[in-house]
C-alpha cells in the first residue's frame, strides 16, 4: 500500500486543532491510515490503496475532521476563462484531457512538498504508473492561454525539461533524463508525442514524461493550471478533482476549464459535482447484521465524509466528487 509523509504541525493547522501525537496515531488508525513512524516532526502513514483522496495531508485532515464530527466541505468551482483546445492529432496517441485552475494560493515548503507528493502518489496508484493517466501542474502566471493539447513528431519537439538547465530534443529527454528513462517506454513506437503548448508556443509538458522548467511551481506561484491526460475521461476527472480539492483545503479557489475537441465536442472539466445515491436502511442492516435506525446510519455516513438525509424510508446520500472509491 502507498505511504505518505506529512508534517505534524501542517496536519494540525489543517485540522484547526492540535491533537497530541499519541491520540492522533489512534485516530489515524480509525480512518484507514496505519502509522509507520514518527520522526523529527514528520509522520509517515500507510494509506489504504482504495483511498487516493487521502494521499496528501490535506485529504487526511479532511477525513479526520469529518470523523471528529466537523462538517464536510462542499466545493463549488467557478468557470475559468482559460480554455484548452485539443487537436485531432492526439486521438490515436493519448486522446483525452481534463483540466482545472486553482487561484488564490500561498505556498510554503511544506505545501509545495505535499502537492508534488500527491501528484507522484496518484501517478503510482490511480494512474497505474502513468499508463492510464498522467498529471501536470504548472504556474499559470507563466502561461499564456489558450492552451493547446496536440501531438508532434519527436524531431519537432524541443524544450527544457523540469530540473534541466538547457533545451533538449524529445529523443534526448527520453534517453538522458531520469523521468525519460523511467517512463519513456510509454511512448515507444509512437509516430507522434503528446505536447501541451500555450498561445506563445511555450511548452508546458510532454505527457506522460515530464513538465517544462519554464512553468515550474515555486514559492512565488499564486495560481495553478492542472491537467490530466490519458485514455479514460472519468479517471482523468477523478485525478484532477483530487488535486484541486486538496488545494481547496488550503484556501485555493477552484475553477472548471472548458476543453474544446477539434471536430466540435466541448466539455467542462473539474466540475466537482457530487454523485447521488439512494440507500435502503433495511438493506444496510441486513448486510451488516445490525439494527441501526436510518438517522443513526445518516450520522455515521456524515462522519465518513458523506452528506446523508432521511427521506421517507430511504437515505439520500451525496458522495463527494473526490471519493472515487465508492463504486455502487
Amino acid at each position: 500500500m502507498p505511504t505518505l509523509t506529512m508534517e505534524y504541525s501542517d496536519l494540525c493547522s489543517l485540522l484547526g486543532m492540535e491533537i497530541p501525537i499519541e491520540e492522533l496515531e489512534n485516530l489515524l488508525g480509525l480512518v484507514k491510515c496505519q502509522v509507520e513512524g514518527v520522526e523529527g516532526g514528520s509522520i509517515t502513514v500507510e494509506v489504504t490503496a482504495d483511498r487516493p483522496d487521502m494521499l496528501s495531508v490535506e485529504g487526511v485532515a479532511r477525513t479526520l475532521r469529518g470523523f471528529l464530527g466537523r462538517p464536510t466541505p462542499t466545493y463549488k468551482p467557478g468557470k475559468s476563462k482559460v480554455k484548452v483546445k485539443v487537436s485531432r492529432s492526439v486521438r490515436r496517441i493519448r486522446p483525452y484531457i481534463a483540466c482545472a485552475v486553482v487561484s488564490g494560493l500561498t505556498f510554503n515548503d511544506a505545501s509545495i512538498a505535499q502537492l508534488m507528493q500527491l501528484q507522484e502518489k496518484l501517478h503510482e496508484t490511480l494512474c497505474r504508473r502513468r499508463r492510464k493517466a498522467s498529471i501536470g501542474v504548472y504556474d499559470l502566471g507563466k502561461v499564456k492561454p489558450p492552451i493547446t493539447y496536440t501531438a508532434l513528431k519527436p524531431e519537432e519537439i524541443v524544450f527544457t525539461p523540469l530540473e534541466e538547465a538547457k533545451p533538449m530534443r524529445a529523443g534526448e529527454i527520453l534517453s538522458k533524463t531520469r523521468k525519460g528513462l523511467e517512463y519513456g517506454h510509454l511512448l515507444k513506437g509512437l509516430p507522434r508525442y503528446p505536447l501541451l503548448v500555450d498561445s506563445k508556443g511555450q511548452v508546458l509538458s510532454m505527457p506522460p514524461i515530464v513538465n517544462s522548467e519554464e512553468t515550474k511551481v515555486t514559492l512565488e506561484t499564486r495560481s495553478l493550471f492542472i491537467d490530466a491526460t490519458g485514455f479514460n475521461p472519468e479517471l482523468l476527472e477523478e485525478a484532477v478533482t483530487i488535486m484541486a480539492s486538496s488545494l481547496a483545503e488550503r484556501g485555493g479557489k477552484v475553477e472548471s476549464v472548458l476543453v474544446e475537441y477539434e471536430g466540435g465536442e466541448k466539455r467542462w472539466t473539474c466540475t466537482m459535482k457530487p454523485r447521488r445515491m439512494v440507500v435502503d436502511p433495511l438493506a444496510v442492516n441486513r448486510l451488516l447484521g445490525f439494527s441501526l435506525p436510518a438517522r443513526g446510519q445518516a450520522e455515521i455516513l456524515g462522519r465518513m465524509g458523506f452528506k446523508a438525509k432521511v427521506k421517507g424510508r430511504k437515505l439520500e446520500v451525496s458522495i463527494p466528487p473526490y471519493r472515487c472509491d465508492i463504486l455502487h
